[in-house]
């Protein structure tokens, strides 16, 4: 057994931790994008005659938007 200590396995790439939680994030808000186009489609064909269609797709989205741009913040 040596006496000297243990040396961690130098990898060849190294991966920046910032870039992969930008990247996650853009894959959330690309899938809210999607999420919220196919919503609101079904919305307008299926609750057409509706009152509250339009509000709650107001709604949805002032929401999402807010939800999501406070969680961009965050990583500025």
């Amino acid at each position: 057994m040596s006496a000297q200590p243990l040396q961690l396995f130098d990898f060849p790439i190294t991966i920046d931790p910032h870039t992969v939680i930008v990247t996650f994030f853009l894959l959330v808000v690309l899938y809210w994008v999607i999420y919220t186009i196919v919503a609101i489609y079904h919305w307008l064909s299926y609750s057409h005659r509706s009152a509250i269609i339009f509000p709650a797709i107001g709604v949805h989205l002032i929401v999402s938007f807010l939800l999501v741009g406070y969680a961009i913040t965050g990583l500025l």
